[in-house]
């Protein structure tokens, strides 16, 4: 086997644990595209393979697998990513042998543990740990300039990856290694960030991207160790890092909606024993409040079904706490806990309206902010089919929401609101198109003639010759529909209404003279 093969294997191995069932699935799914599929060569060096599979675009890092991408823009290596993995690694050897270390790696591992001469290596601690990260943090900052804004690419793509080189062998202790090291790299990035002092601006171009892939790394290997027994040393380090997890917290760190995140997944995934939870429980209700620590607090009553108290705690704040909510209402969704989704939904209804209208600095925050919180409420109402929390969502959204719930009532054949919801809003009735129409005048007829209204009012607004004759089409069509109904006066008062309004615009009162719109 050649160095760069037992490279790509070790790679494999290490990364994508064959105890963790994401990447198993990931990786039959890919080894069953790669046998099926063709493979179009795009770029091929050292570093990177660029390769077309099934209409996606993979970029495989050959020297970091994980920092691999693919434009069907899944989280982590995808099948696609495994498909190119497996095509270049079976170029230079037969990929059999690949999978039969993967399915025994681990077993080995631990069959090692066991054995005398390994029995007799010193034990893991959380601070030999700590001091590794610092020691290689001091060796990352050798030559660097503090002040450099490129650092912060640097923090996971040198210092990160240098301490991923430190990990021990054994799967479960190299999964922890890599999630405190990915967490000490955030510290650090955070106070870089701190002394700094950038702008928001700056940060946003040079910062956020490299805070995310290392917060990436703290949820992916938080989430491989989810469901995990702990004991021996895995147990030992867990326990002592604790407080070290709980630091988080510190109220005058940067990136306080990521921190808390942090301490949230780790809590949910990783910290999963009762004890710990209930003396973490104790820890932060004997600290001074703070924004930030009563929001964990709240958590870890959330995640003991504590959901009253968590709810009184949280009474002060809800309106600020929104965004830190919608991830613990989107993991009772991923658990199926619908009945307490429902109350914790039925909650929030009371904060969203006011939130967005007045938290969020721009239309976009607030758009994007109520595309998440729609989403939730429909992933509730496809799982239990009760639209009701949906709806009210909807509605209590407004007009943020317009576009989701003009679709919902469109949809479910509620058109009359439907019309309501147009009017209400002003919607550019213009792009209406035909087909919506002639589906409001099957229904029934009289649902267009708002529509219309607000069509001929936009159009007579244009001021443009075009404009005015689609208008007096629209025209012709309202004054049957007037007619049909027996309400000549009304349209006789509209038509009045209409000249007065229009008696500077000679083009249009031009036509109103020739046509026959105000004889009945």
């Amino acid at each position: 086997m050649s160095s760069f093969s037992d490279h790509l294997q070790h790679q494999f191995i290490h990364h994508f644990p064959y105890s963790d069932a994401r990447y198993r699935t990931n990786a039959q799914a890919g080894l069953d595209l790669y046998r099926t599929h063709s493979f179009f060569i795009l770029h091929n060096d050292e570093q990177i393979l660029n390769v077309k599979i099934d209409s996606f675009y993979v970029e495989l890092n050959k020297q970091l697998l994980p920092e691999s991408t693919c434009s069907c823009q899944h989280n982590g290596f995808c099948e696609h990513c495994f498909a190119a993995f497996f095509y270049m690694y079976s170029l230079i050897e037969p990929l059999a042998p690949l999978f039969k270390e993967w399915r025994n790696h681990e077993k080995a591992a631990l069959t090692m543990l066991s054995a005398k001469q390994v029995l007799k290596k010193p034990k893991a601690t959380f601070q030999e740990w700590r001091q590794t990260f610092e020691e290689q943090y001091t060796l990352f900052m050798q030559g660097r300039n503090e002040n450099d804004r490129s650092i912060y690419h640097e923090y996971y793509q040198y210092y990160y990856r240098a301490l991923v080189k430190k990990a021990p062998e054994h799967p479960l202790l190299y999964a922890l290694f890599c999630m405190y090291g990915a967490v000490h790299t955030f510290y650090k990035l955070s106070a870089q960030l701190q002394a700094q002092q950038l702008s928001t601006n700056i940060e946003e171009s040079f910062v956020y991207s490299h805070v995310y892939k290392i917060t990436n790394e703290i949820y992916a290997t938080a989430d491989s160790l989810k469901q995990t027994k702990y004991d021996g040393d895995a147990l030992s380090i867990i326990e002592d890092s604790i407080p070290y997890i709980r630091e988080l917290l510190h109220k005058d760190m940067p990136l306080q909606y990521e921190r808390i995140e942090i301490y949230r997944v780790i809590w949910q995934k990783v910290f999963t024993l009762e004890k710990w939870r209930k003396t973490e429980e104790s820890e932060l209700k004997a600290k001074h409040v703070s924004f930030i620590n009563n929001t964990a607090l709240s958590y870890l009553l959330f995640l003991q079904e504590k959901d009253g108290e968590a709810k009184e705690r949280l009474s002060d704040e809800t309106l600020q706490m929104i965004p830190y909510l919608i991830p613990w209402l989107n993991d009772l969704l991923h658990e199926k806990e619908t009945d307490r989704f429902a109350q914790w939904g039925s909650y929030i209804m009371a904060y969203i309206g006011d939130y967005v209208r007045t938290v969020p600095t721009t239309y976009q925050g607030s758009r994007n902010m109520v595309s998440m919180i729609v989403n939730l409420f429909q992933h509730y109402k496809d799982l239990t089919n009760d639209q009701t929390l949906y709806t009210e969502a909807l509605q209590t959204l407004l007009p943020y929401s317009f576009i989701e719930y003009s679709d919902f009532l469109y949809a479910s054949d509620q058109l009359k609101k439907w019309v309501e919801l147009q009017v209400l809003l002003q919607y550019d009735s213009i792009k209406y198109d035909e087909q919506t129409i002639e589906a409001l005048k099957q229904k029934d007829e009289k649902l267009v003639i708002p529509l219309y209204h607000q069509m001929i009012s936009k159009l007579i607004y244009e001021k443009k010759k075009s404009s005015y004759q689609e208008a007096y089409i629209y025209l012709q069509e309202l004054k049957r529909l007037y007619l049909q109904m027996n309400r000549s006066l009304l349209w006789e008062h509209y038509m009045e209404e209409l000249a007065i309004k229009t008696k500077k615009q000679r083009a249009f009162q031009q036509l109103l003279e020739k046509g026959d719109l105000l004889n009945v």
